[in-house]
């Protein structure tokens, strides 16, 4: 489908960098003339740098994460010196089964918009998505808008229009079927995204809410089969460092959540903050158990 300026206008594709070979592509929505813009928080996550490309004039914009939510899978960035942006329409009317949408997005991260057109299959549907680094945890999304419109990785992010092109929902997800020829997307409700929006910028912590960096340990992990999480490194002058832990060790708490695997881990800093005093237990490589109580630092990473 051609893009034109109804489609483009209020929109920027997104660019974030993880590590030195990996990167994350996806779509944001502007919201202020000011630069916060919306986006899912699985484009950004564990990302050391963000660059956003305003669709309409092609700028460029180093980014900040003001504050997310991974339950919901919603960010809201901000983008450094910016002034004068158009910004989306959006429609928190109630939506219907066959109703037309469109979906526009930064899709298989080329680099410029693409846009497809579709219709509502569903509401209020639960899926499990994961972000871009393969550590990053997987979240339940619930309460999603399902369209057939053709979305792809690098939509994420990007709007799904009404037939006034004014945003109903923020693409998450998709999937194909090439055998059926059939596509699958799904979407946050505009409403909801906004409702998240809201609870940032107020400073309401909590129920998945984390605004400013978020909490870090200083370790570096992976998955064990039969002891959970494995320490293979700790970053001296942290919370692990701090409390004891060591190279070797196996982390089986914080604050009384049992840690089976690293998205049990990443997923309970979703729900704490920075500074906060947490209790850690681990066993040591040695076998013997541990414990300790320790005020978490901020992570360098998103």
């Amino acid at each position: 489908m051609k893009i034109d300026s109804s489609l483009s206008d209020g929109i920027v594709l997104v660019a974030a960098t993880l590590d030195a070979t990996t990167s994350s592509a996806g779509t944001g929505m502007i919201l202020t003339s000011s630069g916060q813009v919306l986006t899912n928080y699985h484009v950004v996550r564990s990302s050391s740098e963000i660059t956003v490309t305003v669709c309409s004039d092609k700028k460029k914009y180093k980014a900040t994460v003001i504050g997310r939510n991974a339950r919901k899978d919603v960010a809201l960035l901000q983008l450094e010196g910016a002034s004068g942006l158009t910004t989306i329409k959006t429609d928190a009317d109630a939506v219907a089964q066959g109703d037309p949408v469109v979906v526009a997005g930064n899709a298989a991260g080329q680099g410029f918009l693409t846009a497809f057109a579709g219709k509502i299959v569903s509401k209020g549907q639960n899926i499990r998505v994961r972000g871009a680094s393969p550590s990053d945890p997987i979240e339940d999304l619930t309460g999603l808008i399902e369209t057939d419109a053709h979305a792809q990785p690098g939509d994420s992010g990007g709007p799904v229009f009404d037939a006034q092109r004014e945003v109903l929902g923020m693409t998450t997800a998709g999937s194909s079927d090439a055998g059926n020829n059939k596509t699958t997307a799904f979407a946050v409700p505009i409403a909801d995204a906004l409702g998240v929006v809201a609870k940032i910028r107020d400073g309401l912590e909590g129920d998945g809410v984390v605004v400013g960096p978020k909490a870090a340990i200083g370790i570096n992990a992976s998955n064990d089969s039969l002891h959970g999480v494995k320490v293979s490194n700790v970053v001296a002058g942290t919370a692990a460092s701090r409390a004891g832990l060591k190279a070797g060790d196996y982390l089986k708490s914080i604050d009384g959540r049992t840690l089976a695997t690293l998205s049990d881990l990443m997923k309970a800093l979703d729900d704490f903050q920075p500074g906060q005093t947490v209790k850690l237990t681990w066993r040591t490589s040695g076998g013997v158990d541990k414990s300790a109580s320790v005020a978490l630092d901020a992570s360098k990473y998103n």
